[in-house]
């Protein structure tokens, strides 16, 4: 998990030191058919997704804040606790940067080699690449087909790029569907 939120962490990092060194949007497309990609509309609902995520997220770590603040000794203000907040940590980081990425400035940036294994990890975990499959084995073309499928699936026309914003919309139905597969 702190693997996940480190690599997480770095990317919003790196689009920030984007916005300082102007030098560094060589890493961005020069094709402005960047901006047909996202479908404000399928964007929008996805971001409302991570937000409702988020929100959710903030609920349950407050509660459990509250009762650690009262009860500093119950036994769910141990491991509960820094998972509960973890949780909602990844879950505010992921709509933070969503929000500052849905910009024209910031859409045209390719996915950091950073967020690789995490972005392979969320589309593993919604089912569009195999589990079996090790990460280190995985081609470009199987990753790039299966973001494709999800694109098509939520409204977005396919690509022949991985851009941050791509792994941040995935990353953000992987997080809703952890939460909706608790139990």
């Amino acid at each position: 998990m702190k693997r996940i939120c480190s690599a997480f962490i770095l990317s919003v990092v790196s689009i920030i030191s984007l916005s300082i060194a102007p030098a560094a949007l060589s890493q961005t497309s020069s094709d402005e058919s960047v901006s047909t990609l996202f479908n404000q509309t399928s964007v929008d609902a996805v971001i409302s997704v991570a937000y409702q995520t988020k929100s959710t997220r903030y609920s349950e770590f407050a509660q459990l804040f509250n009762l650690c603040q009262k009860h500093p000794v119950d036994e769910r203000c141990g491991e509960e606790y820094k998972l509960k907040k973890s949780h909602y940590e990844i879950a505010k980081s992921n709509h933070g940067a969503l929000v500052m990425v849905n910009t024209p400035e910031f859409r045209s940036l390719f996915m950091p080699p950073v967020n690789y294994p995490e972005f392979v990890g969320s589309l593993t975990a919604l089912g569009y690449l195999s589990e079996e499959q090790e990460q280190e084995k995985l081609k470009q073309e199987q990753v790039l087909a299966a973001l494709n499928q999800w694109l098509d699936l939520n409204g977005f026309d396919q690509t022949t790029e991985i851009y941050f914003m791509h792994a941040l919309l995935v990353r953000a139905q992987e997080l809703s569907q952890q939460l909706d597969n608790r139990g």
